[in-house]
């Protein structure tokens, strides 16, 4: 799971480094969330766009906790 925020001076590098994830053939989601900043994680008592952020990658950790690749 990389989640990109959309103004993030980083974010061109974790969206390379997600595709090089892809490439390899690891099973990755990649998410940029519009009008987010670095470090919107701590921003979500004052940020909607960020605890609906947060959200999302609680549920797609957990169902894939509760789906784990099976080999």
């Amino acid at each position: 799971m990389v989640a990109v925020a959309e103004i993030d001076p980083i974010r061109d590098w974790s969206e390379r480094y997600a595709a090089r994830l892809v490439a390899a053939r690891v099973q990755t989601t990649v998410t940029r969330y519009p009008g987010l900043t670095h470090g919107f994680f701590m921003q979500t008592a004052v940020a909607a766009r960020a605890r609906l952020a947060m959200a999302e990658i609680g549920a797609l950790l957990a169902a894939k906790f509760e789906n784990p690749v099976r080999w």
